[in-house]
């Protein structure tokens, strides 16, 4: 299991390095209990997929440990422009670093059994911060 502490601290970099973010999440699909994906979206991340992917690989090395990684199945940059993302940030708050649990969800068409959204914002709030 990822300590929430360092998905925290992974978020509070990407806002610093990046000036922004909509979303940070766990999802867990069907039959993968234990294997979540991570989801991470805004900062301009996804427009320049391999080098983005290379920075966010980078960080992740430097906030969470060689465990937690290696529970993840992947990480999944969704570009900002997905109309489920503008939806799921519009309706889930997020406060004081406690996560917001969703069960049997449809992120885009992917089914979810479980998601943990540590961080969930919409583009022109997170514009502002």
């Amino acid at each position: 299991m990822i300590d929430p502490k360092h998905l925290l601290a992974l978020r509070d970099r990407l806002i610093t390095d990046r000036g922004s973010l909509m979303l940070l999440a766990l999802a867990e699909r069907e039959g993968w209990q234990g294997r979540p994906e991570l989801l991470i979206a805004g900062g301009g991340l996804g427009s320049r997929l391999l080098d983005d992917s290379k920075y966010v690989a980078d960080v992740m090395k430097q906030e969470l440990t060689m465990d937690e990684i290696l529970t993840l199945t992947t990480f999944v940059l969704v570009r900002e422009e997905n109309e489920w993302l503008h939806q799921l940030v519009e309706r889930v708050r997020v406060e004081n670093g406690d996560p917001v649990e969703l069960r049997d969800v449809e992120l885009g068409d992917v089914p979810v059994r479980r998601a943990l959204i540590f961080h969930a914002q919409p583009a022109e709030v997170a514009a502002r911060a």
